[in-house]
């Protein structure tokens, strides 16, 4: 009964740490992605002195000396770490009761690089254990985007506005870098700001009152970021050549261009090149 219960708790944990492991992480840096593979193993005596129980894993590590991959690397091995030292304390009160030397048990997690282009790096890892009479496997995947890079916006705009919007949004934040959580009564769902964007969100935004706008995107001279191919210093010409291609018609005196889709952008020129924009999208009805 006792080995019963305790089988349970370990199934229980591992399916705990597996969800939480599945979160991405993304930094970004100016060298080209560069990586080794360190193994990692702990072994467990049973009370008779025999090793037959270990718990292992392969910790990916990022090289290069900048900041952000520092800090990245110091991320992955204490999430790694915290997650098999816990592993290893259950796997460890198990093992030193376990009487028999013949059955060897594991716990073990291997990598492997499943891309690693353009400056974006996304490892994958095999999770395997065997305790018990029970095997479990698993796979989670870790993107790291380490080089900085010029993106766009509409890749994250797809679908419009529903009920993967916000998670996307957050991902978008990771990848411009630099913006910091603020509260905004008007963007209840999620608010940002920093590195010279800001990002909002109210998922039930109303017609006809204050709160009525969905979704507010603005660049105010981040050069890095693009929409629909419009970046920072573009000429007139070229900006409404660009938008074009993506059915949106001058409205207001050119002040704002529109898109059947409820959303509209408002661009801000100095001195004849795009200073600023701001894209908008607000419920029809």
């Amino acid at each position: 009964m006792k080995g019963n219960i305790f089988k349970s708790l370990l199934l229980c944990f591992f399916m705990v740490v597996v969800i939480n492991a599945l979160k991405p992480m993304e930094v970004s840096a100016s060298t080209k992605v560069s990586y080794r593979l360190k193994k990692v193993e702990k072994k467990i005596k049973n009370r008779q002195g025999q090793a037959n129980t270990s718990v292992s894993y392969q910790l990916p590590v990022i090289k290069g000396k900048s900041k952000l991959i520092k800090t990245a690397n110091k991320a992955l091995k204490r999430e790694c770490n915290a997650y098999f030292d816990k592993y290893y304390d259950l796997a460890a009160m198990y093992g030193k009761d376990r009487p028999s030397s013949t059955e060897k048990w594991f716990c073990r997690s291997t990598t492997k690089v499943r891309k690693n282009s353009k400056g974006i790096i996304k490892f994958e890892m095999k999770h395997e254990w065997y305790m018990g009479g029970v095997y479990q496997v698993s796979t989670t995947t870790q993107k790291y985007i380490v080089k900085s890079t010029v993106f766009d916006l509409k890749g994250y705009l797809k679908g419009g506005i529903g009920a993967n919007t916000r998670s996307s949004l957050k991902e978008l934040v990771q990848r411009i870098t630099g913006m910091n959580y603020r509260r905004n009564s008007k963007y209840p769902d999620l608010y940002y700001k920093g590195n010279q964007m800001i990002i909002g969100f109210n998922m039930y935004a109303q017609y006809g009152t204050k709160k009525d706008i969905y979704l507010r995107i603005s660049n105010t001279g981040n050069k890095k970021v693009k929409y629909f191919g419009v970046r920072i210093g573009d000429s007139r010409e070229t900006m409404e050549r660009k938008l074009k291609r993506y059915h949106y018609a001058t409205y207001n005196n050119g002040k704002t261009y529109m898109n059947s889709d409820a959303s509209y952008f408002k661009p801000v020129f100095r001195n004849g090149r795009l200073d600023e924009f701001h894209f908008y999208c607000r419920p029809t009805s």
